[in-house]
């Protein structure tokens, strides 16, 4: 559940209209994990306001569990820095072995973390224009432009 939880967070980020004009735009960011497997489409707007929708599958010892999440945040980008401070974040779907269960306390745990834990920094490299590579200190997240 915490890889998921830091796939989130990383993907959720921060940066000042100015500096992020190479943000700005839907992406398409991917993360790979042992313990899970994240896949966002994540739009950064001019205005700092960044709006995420994840899907992360996790599997456990004897269990498949799978999340998707909205998340909103205001980001900031300064010096190849990105940050955020969340303003929302919902489950929208949440099953443990193809059982719902979006009233559970794992789901309500999945969407508190979003919005306690997402707070943080990770460092941003574009490697062209259309591909970035954020690495918030564990395993690196994925993204391309979609739009």
């Amino acid at each position: 559940m915490k890889a998921a939880i830091t796939a989130c967070a990383l993907i959720c980020a921060t940066a000042s209209a100015s500096a992020a004009q190479s943000l700005i735009g839907t992406w398409t960011c991917a993360r790979d994990t042992v313990q899970s497997t994240a896949l966002s489409n994540v739009t950064f707007d001019a205005n700092g306001r960044l709006n995420a929708l994840v899907n992360i599958t996790f599997l456990g010892v004897d269990q498949k569990v799978f999340a998707q999440a909205r998340y909103r945040s205001d980001y900031v980008f300064e010096a190849g820095t990105l940050s955020d401070t969340p303003v929302g974040a919902s489950i929208n779907a949440f099953t443990i072995d193809g059982e719902d269960a979006r009233k559970s306390d794992h789901a309500e745990r999945l969407r508190m973390s979003l919005l306690d834990g997402a707070a943080g920094a990770a460092k941003v490299q574009f490697t062209s224009e259309n591909y970035m590579l954020i690495t918030p200190g564990g395993d690196p997240i994925n993204c391309v432009r979609m739009k």
